[in-house]
């Protein structure tokens, strides 16, 4: 909800002087247009375009008429720089169905980024590099401590079963692209607020489309650094130009998220603020799930029947 009963021009992430999660507000400055139908706003003079208002703005809603792929990176264009256009969609009406197609794309383009990057890493050495060698390899100076090496033993059974990482990236970016929708909802909310929260929640993960250049330098970092630590024992350190920009780039994905949380619940900048670290523990929880406990499960289980034999 609004955090003061002013209309507050210079913040993005408010709303107007309403509380009321269905009135219509200002596109330009967000103050609430109830019983108001002349041609501009009576705050900020923008002209109004009642029409316009009765619809989404989010080229996505509109990709049969300007084209899929337009309204794709239209769509992600605006959102990744948080255009001034789109700061009171969650005010407008938003159809679900729309934010769910947009969601099931970038997840899809996720996943595929994600394999993508899995497949030129293990392209070289095949999954050999997951297994586990008979000697506790020296990282940079130091030796592996043997319980570690006994419970990395089920990961590794798992990871180097054909299909187990891949199916666990994919999983992982459906994880990423779905996670924080919870964030963007509150109590008291009419079922319209919800619907429109819902769809707002599916395009705000549109920045993660832009981790290609991060996964790619993951990619490098695991290939040329980790793993010539781990069985090679170099010792060349990571470029920290390629590992800082990927961190940036997470980093301000989740921070639109934040961003657009806040929007679509009527909040201030605190609450973008306090909404940042719960999408980075999300998602790193899901990375977790996905690329740790999932394939140590599955390969528990396979040394379980293996041992049956």
């Amino acid at each position: 909800m609004c955090q003061d009963d002013s209309p507050r021009a210079d913040d993005p992430c408010a709303s107007g002087v309403s509380g009321d999660d269905d009135a219509p507000l200002c596109p330009h400055c967000g103050y609430d247009l109830r019983g108001h139908r002349a041609e501009r706003c009576s705050e900020c003079g923008h002209v109004i375009d009642w029409k316009a208002l009765q619809s989404s703005g989010f080229p996505w809603a509109h990709r049969r008429r300007i084209g899929r792929v337009r309204a794709y990176v239209t769509t992600v264009w605006l959102i990744s720089i948080l255009s001034r256009k789109l700061r009171y969609e969650a005010a407008r009406p938003q159809r679900a169905r729309d934010g769910r197609s947009f969601r099931s794309i970038t997840a899809c383009i996720l996943a595929a980024a994600f394999v993508g990057v899995f497949c030129v890493v293990v392209g070289g050495h095949g999954l050999v590099l997951f297994a586990i060698q008979p000697e506790p390899p020296i990282v940079v100076g130091f030796s592996v401590p043997k319980w570690w090496t006994d419970l990395a033993v089920p990961w590794s059974a798992g990871a180097t079963i054909p299909g187990v990482l891949p199916g666990a990236l994919t999983l992982l970016a459906v994880h990423l692209c779905s996670a924080h929708r919870r964030l963007f909802r509150h109590k008291g909310a009419s079922p319209g607020h919800w619907q429109r929260a819902d769809a707002v929640a599916s395009y705000s993960i549109a920045p993660l489309v832009w981790l290609w250049p991060a996964l790619i330098a993951a990619a490098y970092v695991v290939y040329e650094q980790v793993w010539g630590a781990l069985w090679y024992e170099s010792t060349d350190a990571p470029p920290r130009g390629i590992g800082a920009a990927g961190a940036m780039g997470t980093l301000w994905a989740a921070w639109v998220i934040a961003i657009w949380s806040a929007r679509a619940r009527r909040a201030g900048w605190g609450s973008a603020l306090l909404a940042l670290p719960s999408v980075v523990i999300l998602w790193l929880f899901g990375v977790v799930v996905c690329l740790g406990i999932l394939p140590w499960c599955v390969g528990f289980v396979w040394i379980v029947i293996d041992s049956f034999r």
